[in-house]
């Protein structure tokens, strides 16, 4: 079952969320060491919701680069006081195509 997030603008289509990040946008962000267990025990999910980057290209990526990865998790605590900003620049950066960060970086 997927929920569904407002879009980011007025009018923008909402935002599709898989249950699994659901659960963790609903548990583990409002928890420091909930969301430092999702790191060690379900890191492919946290990078996927949290990071917008699929496992397997983390999987696939050089250990500097894994590392790298890592630490970024590790700095995003404690997390709880960032879970509404977080909230929001994840909307932000899913938003559909021509609304999103992603999409301004690249060009689009």
């Amino acid at each position: 079952m997927r929920n569904t997030r407002p879009g980011p603008r007025h009018g923008a289509a909402p935002v599709q969320t898989p249950a699994g990040t659901e659960f963790l946008f609903d548990t583990a962000l409002k928890s420091d060491f909930l969301f430092w267990a999702a790191t060690r025990f379900a890191r492919s999910t946290v990078t996927r919701a949290i990071l917008a980057t699929p496992p397997e290209v983390v999987e696939n990526a050089s250990a500097d680069e894994q590392a790298r990865i890592g630490k970024v998790l590790k700095h995003i605590l404690p997390v709880s006081p960032r879970r509404l900003g977080l909230l929001n620049f994840l909307t932000y950066i899913a938003a559909p195509q021509g609304h999103g960060l992603l999409n301004a970086v690249g060009g689009g």
